[in-house]
């Protein structure tokens, strides 16, 4: 399994070369953005990054590229086998992501509620904060929960999730 800094390594990459591919990217290299966000990515074991969580709510326009390339790495290292299951960085991805309400968001968490070792992942954010992950960043179409809430080869709670969200939503 890749370390912690590979990943890191892969966020800081991914977000310089494709997320930031303009003009901002001086920008946010001299905020110190790029290693704000890699702060966050600590393991159970570690202490909470209040500074680097402060830091990313008060510059939210420019972390939250960097917040979404976290949540699109979380399918496609799980896939190839690499996922460290002691990796928390995504969690602060989903939370930020949905503090700021942002719509972008939520296909990737869908996607991510898909995938067979959500307990893994989320272990009982699956029930207890997915649903308000999920309504915060609500895009606005309710069709698009109906292929997770119909998939009967999804987790059980993960449907279950979708359904509660959609409760949120209309609370």
């Amino acid at each position: 399994m890749r370390s912690t800094a590979k990943l890191l390594d892969l966020v800081a990459n991914c977000e310089l070369r494709s997320a930031f591919k303009s003009t901002k990217v001086k920008a946010v290299q001299s905020l110190g953005v790029t290693s704000t966000i890699q702060s966050l990515a600590r393991t159970l074991t570690q202490t909470y990054p209040r500074p680097a969580v402060a830091a990313v709510l008060t510059r939210r326009e420019e972390a939250i590229p960097a917040l979404l390339q976290v949540l699109k790495l979380v399918p496609f290292e799980w896939a190839k086998g690499e996922w460290n299951p002691d990796w928390i960085i995504h969690e602060f991805a989903l939370y930020l992501l949905s503090e700021f309400g942002e719509p972008r968001a939520f296909p990737l968490i869908l996607e991510i509620a898909r995938l067979p070792a959500l307990d893994d992942l989320l272990g009982d954010g699956v029930t207890e904060s997915l649903p308000k992950r999920l309504a915060a960043t609500f895009s606005g179409e309710l069709n698009v929960f109906y292929p997770l809430i119909e998939d009967q080869a999804a987790d059980e709670f993960a449907r279950g999730t979708a359904l509660c969200a959609i409760g949120v939503i209309f609370k």
